[in-house]
């Protein structure tokens, strides 16, 4: 795997984990090869996190109790938010065209992931040197 992950031309790395024991030793696995990569890490998504009941929107947890936000923290990477099983997206992928899938959850993930991003732009923007004066030269 670390040599499948080092031939990828890679601008970012999202993790994404579901609320099973096993997913959270495979994905602890997964941030420390990131990281000794020193490839951007931009957080933890959590899929299958539970099951909008379709009469009244409680979510049931069908794996279990989630465990994404525990996880990021516990692994010091930003959690981004978590996905319910959703029966749409199993029909969308069937016919080849998940692209088309909307929901809310969907729309705060890609919001928190451009703002993050874009914070991280400007954090590693500002700590470049800069390469000249602008300042004219006393000859």
């Amino acid at each position: 795997p670390l040599t499948v992950l080092q031939s990828l031309p890679l601008d970012g790395v999202i993790i994404v984990s579901s609320p099973q024991e096993l997913a959270s030793l495979i994905v602890t696995k997964a941030v420390n090869m990131v990281k000794k990569m020193n490839a951007q890490l931009l957080g933890l998504v959590e899929n299958m996190s539970y099951l909008a009941c379709p009469h009244c929107g409680e979510a049931i947890k069908v794996f279990g109790e989630p465990q994404g936000e525990r996880l990021a923290k516990q692994l010091s990477v930003n959690f981004l938010g978590s996905i319910p099983l959703d029966p749409v997206i199993a029909r969308l992928s069937d016919h080849g065209q998940i692209e088309d899938y909307s929901a809310p959850v969907i729309q705060t993930l890609a919001d928190e992931l451009r703002m993050r991003t874009s914070q991280q732009s400007q954090q590693l923007m500002q700590s470049l040197p800069i390469a000249w004066s602008t300042q004219p030269s006393e000859s």
